[in-house]
């Protein structure tokens, strides 16, 4: 989807269980375990990279390319 929204599921279960609108679509994801972060590559229009502290998903950390 290019809809821009950050969604976490459960997989058991097949639901969506957190989901947060960004400013662009999210091109790749990437699982950072030993700080419990997501990082989302970022097309149009930002073309930026983003760290998301999980559970709570809030925005950390940008760089813009």
């Amino acid at each position: 989807m290019k809809d821009g929204i950050l969604r976490v599921w459960d997989i058991n279960r097949g639901k969506i269980i957190q989901s947060i609108a960004t400013d662009s679509q999210i091109c790749s994801l990437l699982w950072l375990p030993k700080t419990s972060e997501l990082m989302t590559g970022q097309g149009l229009p930002g073309n930026q990279m983003k760290i998301w502290k999980y559970p709570m998903l809030i925005n950390s950390s940008e760089l813009y390319g």
